[in-house]
């Protein structure tokens, strides 16, 4: 029996589940939906009692488990301080020269020839540090990554590096070579072709063994990492370094990571991408892959009529190459799906394109699209099967892939009750309404204003007025909108909003505020800072900063979730919340600040769900 995928990550495939989408037809604010990741290989249960995987659609293949393969990824990001993963590993890094403190090694800006780490918020375990610097002459500390095991035993040790230009090969143009060993060994120096690529986070990142080691039970492993300065023979080029951390494997289980190369091998790839979606990637079009035809099974917990909806990705520059077939049920495939007859995605961020040999394909990305496959009306422990095919082999598309990422659900009529409500910022002066008949709208707190006193429209990418006092609505985030305060110097101070929700069913509901950050996420970025001020009506404004709040991924804004307080309503009452902007963000008066307004979640507590309300 063979394998119709394989995997090409260590680390648990991660989706971002929203119960409020666009709806296929692309209007905003549309009812209750529920996500189904393609990438789901064995049966998975949602929050609703859904039970839902990915297979074969003929009994001829045997899929793999959809545990990655045994790995314990190690961050750079603890610098100076001690991380705990949830194994009870105990990780850091700092300087060899222990007199250093943190401000003499690293910073979060991108300072040329400093001789400081920059800290970013990329790569595959959530931070890189960088160290670069033109004609060669940036030379930073030397770095110790120590990690307390909890479990001794022989593992093998696998350096994370970044490189920015081509992959698998030593690039003269921009290289990327960094020092490091197991410490008591030799530094040695890597570049691109001594290692595999494992995937694109921001960097294209390299690995590469350092060898193996032994260890009791709560002993240490210790690394040395170190920049390259000047990488020999290109003095006088521009020139990096980029750790992008370790992954420690049990020894005797190799890499166990497969390169994302797209290669004719007729299976199906599983390729993660930096916001924590996860896809699955045949080169058919190129490559005369023909990878195994899939169906995905959603047995649904509730009776109802639901709009099922294909998620796939085509090219951002040549629609139609990134081609595939889905159908409903035993429907045959008669539909080519791709930017041509798809929704796009609003907001969010491109996939770089796998290409067979190796590496990626230079001045082109996959984008998000979906469309409506029908309508389907199912009882309850009943199940909607959705086929999906790679398009086959065509020498005139060379590069690109069929790329499936999932399917979506509308509730219609029926389905589960939801135990959240999202709220998008987009409904200005105009009220949007949900499935259940919630309702939300958002106006200036000063009712003498009109709309064009409060806000103009944006388009995503452009048109964002800064020091007219004016929010910018723009067509980003999670929920379809975002409201943007913009001010170099400061001088920006739009109107106070408030968002008013109007709840059918009432109970007690956690309310969490979306805002958007621009720059590195999880730090309180001082080159572009984002504040925001919120809270629920009766209670004192307050500032949010990136670090107040969680990363739940990235929609053109990174977006930042805060909780902002609880309330208890009865049936068809409401709940208010004040948003303002930051006006001359303290310490920040002189660099360019804004707001960014990406939405309210509500989420109500399990326990209120009363009986009568389950369909």
């Amino acid at each position: 029996m063979e394998e119709i995928m394989k995997l090409t990550t260590n680390q648990t495939a991660m989706f971002i589940l929203f119960l409020v989408f666009f709806s296929a037809s692309g209007a905003q604010g549309q009812g209750f939906s529920l996500f189904f990741p393609a990438s789901e290989l064995q049966p998975q249960t949602d929050d609703y009692g859904n039970i839902y995987q990915t297979g074969p659609a003929a009994a001829v293949a045997a899929l793999p488990s959809q545990e990655p393969p045994v790995g314990i990824g190690i961050s750079p990001g603890a610098l100076y301080e001690e991380t705990t993963d949830a194994q009870g590993n105990v990780y850091t890094t700092a300087a060899v020269d222990s007199t250093l403190a943190a401000a003499q090694v690293f910073n979060e800006v991108d300072g040329f020839d400093d001789g400081m780490w920059r800290r970013r918020a990329l790569g595959p375990y959530g931070a890189v540090l960088e160290s670069r610097g033109p004609r060669g002459t940036e030379d930073c500390q030397a770095l110790r990554t120590t990690v307390r095991m909890i479990t001794g035993g022989a593992y093998e040790i696998f350096l994370l590096l970044g490189d920015v230009a081509q992959v698998a090969t030593d690039d003269e143009t921009v290289p990327t070579p960094i020092q490091a060993a197991i410490e008591g060994q030799a530094m040695k120096t890597y570049v691109q072709g001594d290692g595999t690529y494992i995937g694109t986070y921001g960097f294209n990142i390299i690995e590469v063994s350092l060898g193996a080691v032994n260890v009791i039970d709560n002993g240490t492993i210790s690394v040395l990492v170190d920049d390259v300065s000047p990488f020999e023979g290109f003095e006088g080029v521009d020139s990096r370094s980029v750790y992008a951390g370790l992954r420690i494997a049990e020894a005797g289980t190799g890499g166990g990571q497969t390169s994302v190369d797209i290669d004719a091998d007729n299976k199906w790839t599983i390729v993660p991408t930096s916001v924590g979606r996860t896809l699955l990637m045949s080169h058919g079009p190129g490559a005369g892959e023909d990878a195994p035809e899939l169906k995905t099974e959603i047995t649904v917990a509730y009776a109802g009529t639901y709009e099922v909806v294909f998620m796939y990705m085509d090219s951002n520059s040549w629609p139609g190459e990134g081609a595939i077939f889905a159908a409903l049920g035993n429907e045959p495939f008669g539909i080519e799906y791709s930017q041509w007859n798809g929704i796009s995605a609003a907001g969010g961020a491109g996939v770089s394109i796998p290409q067979a040999g190796g590496g990626t394909v230079s001045g082109d990305s996959l984008w998000y699209y979906s469309a409506v496959l029908g309508v389907v009306t199912v009882a309850a422990g009943e199940t909607i099967t959705v086929r999906v095919d790679d398009y086959p082999f065509a020498s005139n598309r060379p590069y690109m892939v069929s790329t499936y990422e999932g399917i979506k659900l509308n509730v219609i009529d029926g389905g589960p009750v939801p135990k959240e409500i999202t709220v998008s910022p987009w409904f200005l002066y105009e009220e949007g309404e949900d499935s259940l008949g919630n309702t939300y709208t958002t106006v200036a707190i000063d009712s003498s204003l009109s709309a064009d006193q409060v806000f103009h429209d944006a388009a995503s990418g452009g048109a964002v007025l800064s020091g007219d006092n004016l929010w910018s609505r723009r067509p980003l985030g999670p929920y379809g909108g975002v409201l943007e305060s913009r001010a170099p110097r400061g001088t920006e101070d739009c109107p106070t909003l408030q968002t008013t929700v109007n709840i059918k069913v009432g109970g007690t509901y956690d309310v969490f505020l979306l805002f958007g950050d621009v720059a590195q996420v999880g730090t309180d970025d001082a080159q572009v800072p984002t504040p925001i001020q919120a809270a629920i009506e009766g209670n004192e404004l307050k500032t949010y900063v990136q670090l107040d709040g969680v990363y739940i991924g990235s929609f053109a804004f990174h977006i930042i979730e805060v909780p902002i307080g609880s309330v208890t309503i009865p049936d068809n009452g409401s709940v208010v919340v004040l948003i303002d902007d930051v006006f001359n963000y303290e310490g920040f008066t002189g660099v360019d600040s804004r707001s960014v307004y990406a939405g309210l979640r509500i989420v109500r507590s399990v326990t209120e769900i009363r009986a009568w309300e389950i369909h």
